[in-house]
């Protein structure tokens, strides 16, 4: 396989020189370090390179931003941006030309190389990988599709998934299955592409709680491909679902590769951490009665389905079971709770499995205390 060509667009000589040394290291060959837009320009035109390093901030008429657009206009190639500037607006004005990724200066080595490699066309790039990620495939219409629909993934090229999807597995799981244990080493990220999954903590005597639930779409599971310590739960099926295996090693490549992506998935952790720092004051502190309805209030958004003909009821697909399990009680309280909410004509227990929500309202002003 010849080595992927790269073209470094730089007009620091010192840093050009240090970028040349490091990027031939990795085994590509460097075809050139012009030091203008303009010259940059020219040069893809003349060695067609497999990925371009642009510096944003270039002496001369035309910065990297505005040479990356002319680039485009006549080449697909990936341009990378180097950079000392991430404040926002540089970056809002540089997603425009839908860069292949970032590299902030001073640029560390293994985050050039990761951005790098995410960034080569497949053809240029190692399908076998390094031994930590997955090999590549085949990646059906869709689930590029499906995935674009899931944060944080939506507005990221077709190309950028597709190499990432590659590396990744899918798996049907039936309901009650074990997908993930507390304590495992070896577990990559996830995402729920059908169907639901709980993340389970158990207590010396086995009882369990649930401390989230993940319903079709939601990729909180990928929380474990960034953290490097064993798997913080257990991750089961609550009903047969399919889920997408994403390695370690290729997602934290593809988030090092694409800071706003990384920005967006810490944004979306950080308020599920603030959702679980409210569940646990609710459940140290409010009536069994309060924190039914608070857990009940926030599934809808995330769990409702609702029966044809019946477009005013809300459904949560559950079991008392699994609801006691979230709210930190005994089955018997809950049945005994819900029970009142339904002689309340607040809930409707007449399915087996599922909770229906009568009137969302009153169900609201339990969880605020209000009755």
């Amino acid at each position: 396989m010849a080595q992927p060509k790269i073209l470094i667009v730089e007009d620091e000589a010192l840093i050009a020189a240090d970028l040349s040394e490091v990027i031939e290291q990795f085994g590509y060959s460097v075809v050139g370090s012009p030091a203008t837009g303009e010259e940059a320009v020219e040069l893809v035109r003349a060695a067609n390179p497999d990925a371009v390093l642009m510096d944003i901030r270039l002496a001369g008429a035309m910065d990297g931003i505005e040479a990356a657009g002319k680039i485009a206009e006549f080449s697909d190639v990936p341009i990378i941006y180097l950079t000392s500037h991430a404040d926002t607006a540089t970056l809002e004005r540089a997603k425009v030309t839908d860069p292949a990724g970032y590299v902030l200066k001073p640029f560390r080595e293994l985050e050039l190389r990761a951005v790098i490699e995410m960034a080569l066309p497949d053809e240029a790039d190692d399908d076998d990988g390094d031994g930590e990620g997955a090999p590549a495939h085949e990646v059906s219409e869709d689930l590029l599709q499906q995935l674009k629909r899931i944060e944080p993934f939506t507005g990221i090229s077709e190309q950028r998934l597709a190499k990432l999807c590659r590396r990744s597995r899918q798996a049907d799981v039936d309901a009650g299955e074990l997908i993930a244990l507390e304590g495992d080493e070896t577990v990559s990220g996830f995402i729920v592409l059908h169907g639901r999954v709980s993340m389970i903590k158990s207590n010396i005597d086995g009882k369990e709680l649930i401390v989230e639930l993940l319903p079709e779409g939601d990729a909180f599971g990928l929380m474990a491909a960034i953290d490097r310590s064993s798997y913080p739960v257990t991750a089961r099926a609550d009903v047969a679902s399919q889920i997408l295996w994403i390695p370690r090693v290729d997602f934290v490549n593809f988030l090092e590769a694409n800071p706003d992506i990384s920005k967006t998935f810490l944004e979306r952790t950080f308020a599920r951490l603030r959702d679980a720092h409210s569940l646990s004051l609710s459940l140290a502190h409010d009536r069994v009665e309060v924190r039914i309805a608070s857990a009940l209030t926030a599934l809808l958004p995330k769990l409702c389905a609702h029966p044809e003909g019946q477009e005013t009821d809300q459904v949560v697909k559950m079991t008392r079971q699994q609801l006691a399990d979230l709210v930190g009680s005994t089955q018997e309280t809950v049945i005994r709770i819900t029970k009142q909410l339904e002689r309340d004509e607040i809930l409707n227990l007449s399915t087996p499995g599922e909770i229906r929500v009568v009137d969302p309202d009153r169900l609201e002003d339990l969880a605020a205390g209000s009755i």
